[in-house]
């Protein structure tokens, strides 16, 4: 857990290789391993839980691609020296859901702003 600069006040602990991450026990948070190779660190970004607030959505639920454009804006705000803010990301960003997921989808017109996501989470 030290590669991932998890706190050990959190109690890190792998899942069992045949559990998934809705399996997670009572008391703890499951998320995938991407997450954390794509920047989510303990305790997470303000704005991911001003973001997974808004959408009424947990961390389990979003796609890793859509958690890595999270990660992008905030990065491009932090870059612009721009407070990120829902109002922004909602001109930038829309839900799209297959009722198990949701992933973010760029806004008609808009120029991505995260190149080169694999369209897998495979291997």
């Amino acid at each position: 857990m030290k590669k991932y600069e998890i706190d050990p006040q959190f109690h890190p602990r792998l899942s069992d290789p045949w559990n998934t991450i809705v399996d997670a026990p009572e008391g703890f948070v499951g998320v995938y391993r991407v997450f954390l190779k794509s920047g989510l660190r303990l305790p997470a970004f303000g704005f991911l839980k001003t973001d997974l607030n808004y959408y009424n959505l947990h961390i389990a639920q979003i796609t890793p691609n859509g958690f890595r454009k999270i990660v992008c804006f905030v990065m491009l705000c932090s870059a612009l020296d721009v407070a990120p803010s829902i109002t922004i990301f909602r001109h930038l960003y829309v839900p799209m859901s297959n009722e198990d997921w949701v992933s973010l989808s760029l806004c008609h017109g808009l120029v991505e702003i995260c190149n080169g996501l694999p369209t897998s989470i495979k291997y």
